[in-house]
C-alpha cells in the first residue's frame, strides 16, 4: 500500500511540474517568444494542452469571471498540494 501512495505523490508532483510548464508555454506563446508554427514548440504546446485542459476546463467553468485571469491552474495546483499531504499522513 505504501508504494501505491508513493506513486500516487510522484504522479501528483509531475502533474504539477506539467501544469506550470503549460502557463509558462501560454505566456511565451501569448508574448510572441516562442512561435506557434514551429512544429516543435506545436507539439510541445498541443501534448500539454491535452494533458491538463481535461482538467483545468471544467474548473475554468465552475470559477467566476476574473477579468481574463485564469486561476485555474492555481486552485488545481493547491488541490493537488491538498491531495499530497494527505498522502503523505
Amino acid at each position: 500500500m505504501l508504494d501505491l501512495t508513493n506513486l500516487i505523490h510522484q504522479l501528483l508532483g509531475l502533474y504539477k511540474i506539467i501544469l506550470v510548464a503549460s502557463v509558462i508555454m501560454f505566456w511565451l506563446v501569448r508574448y510572441n517568444l516562442l512561435d506557434i508554427r514551429n512544429e516543435v514548440v506545436r507539439n510541445i504546446s498541443n501534448f500539454l494542452t491535452k494533458v491538463t485542459e481535461p482538467l483545468l476546463g471544467p474548473i475554468r467553468r465552475a470559477l467566476p469571471d476574473m477579468g481574463g485571469i485564469d486561476i485555474s491552474p492555481i486552485v488545481v495546483i493547491i488541490a493537488i498540494q491538498i491531495l499530497q499531504n494527505i498522502l503523505a499522513r
